[in-house]
């Protein structure tokens, strides 16, 4: 399920009508917009090489958002990287516009090469591969040859599935917290690793 990509900062204030108490039931909030547009909000998911992924609203599988490789140039690379946990079945869809058989999109478990390499105009395609127990470290890379450059010259990766993740353990709820007419109110809640902002449910 896509995450609603509206995020609210640290410390933000949330109007609380008169009278009410701001006390509820509170839904885990992931500034995370690459995990998001993978369909995984909260997996770690980072970024590196010569220009990063980003959220693309524009190309994509699931008709929402997807992620593209970043802007290279000749002899570049972009990098894509998500840790999960096994044991179970990771999945996705990857595609790539650019120089057949130079350019190319691969894809990587543990730094071991899985699956086929993409290139030219490859179309949306779909992979999947069986995880051990464990972390792994699920890498996608577009790297560019030395010259020319056709197509779109981009990457792209959408509808991420991975086994099922822990979830973080909340060790203290907020408390109740009374607001005048117009007013503010904080909440904050206490997790395993370290404090993180909640928002209210819609």
């Amino acid at each position: 399920m896509k995450c609603v990509r509206r995020f609210v900062k640290l410390h933000r204030a949330i109007r609380i009508a008169p009278g009410f108490l701001a006390a509820a039931l509170l839904v885990p909030l992931h500034a995370a917009p690459l995990a998001d547009a993978l369909d995984q909000p909260g997996l770690p998911v980072s970024s590196s090489g010569d220009a990063p992924w980003v959220v693309d609203e524009i190309v994509n599988h699931d008709g929402l958002s997807s992620v593209r490789s970043g802007a290279i140039n000749d002899s570049g690379g972009s990098i894509l990287e998500a840790t999960v946990t096994g044991p179970g079945e990771v999945s996705f869809r990857w595609r790539v516009s650019s120089q057949a058989g130079a350019d190319i999109l691969s894809f990587a478990i543990n730094g071991v090469a899985d699956g086929p390499q993409l290139s030219g105009e490859s179309g949306w395609q779909s992979h999947s591969a069986t995880l051990g127990p464990g972390t792994h470290t699920l890498r996608w890379t577009y790297a560019k040859d030395g010259s020319t450059s056709t197509g779109a010259d981009r990457a792209w990766v959408d509808d991420l599935e991975v086994p099922p993740q822990a979830q973080p353990t909340i060790a203290a709820h907020p408390a109740p917290t009374a607001t005048t007419t117009a007013g503010h109110a904080l909440l904050r809640v206490s997790v395993g690793d370290g404090e993180q902002w909640f928002r209210p449910p819609r």
